[in-house]
């Protein structure tokens, strides 16, 4: 298992922590420290756990209280027939082209087909590379690293939806 990162003022600077980069600004280290992200993503992975063990689950949608949609979002995703769908989005009032790269993803805007996590075992906090299993950066990047695995590595059929905005990030 994943231990919880440490992730105190002091730490931060730490390559260890930081992943080789010092914090830029006061409100990058409260965004990466300011919250127990670790303990996040363990109740997201449980509550994750609990949904695809659900036969009458077909997709899923991992969300929280920032976000809202589109009223066809979930509907567009699961019309798509593929393994995973994302799409371009609203945060701060810009809109962002979705794409497998760190910044441009957010865990409230990717749809997974169910059996598709049934069979890998894909979560959120086993997504994290290895090397930086126990940095604070990466627990905060585990949305990012969730769907890089998916898609990079295990080769999930994607569709990233940039005709229109369907997902708004608060």
């Amino acid at each position: 298992k994943t231990k919880a990162p440490k992730c105190t003022e002091d730490a931060a600077n730490h390559p260890y922590i930081r992943g080789n980069a010092p914090p830029k600004t006061e409100d990058e280290m409260k965004r990466i420290c300011g919250y127990d992200n670790y303990v996040h993503y363990a109740a997201t992975d449980h509550a994750l756990s609990q949904a695809v063990g659900d036969n009458r689950v077909t997709h899923v949608l991992v969300t929280n209280g920032d976000n809202a949609y589109s009223p066809n979002f979930m509907s567009r995703a699961v019309k798509a027939d593929v393994d995973v769908v994302f799409g371009d989005f609203l945060t701060q009032g810009n809109r962002v082209t979705a794409e497998v790269k760190l910044g441009y993803v957010d865990l409230g805007g990717v749809v997974v087909r169910r059996d598709f996590l049934v069979g890998h075992g894909v979560r959120f906090l086993n997504s994290l590379p290895k090397s930086h299993a126990d940095s604070a950066k990466d627990v905060h990047d585990a949305d990012f690293w969730y769907l890089r695995r998916l898609v990079k590595r295990l080769h999930a059929k994607v569709k990233i939806l940039h005709d229109e905005v369907l997902f708004y990030h608060h």
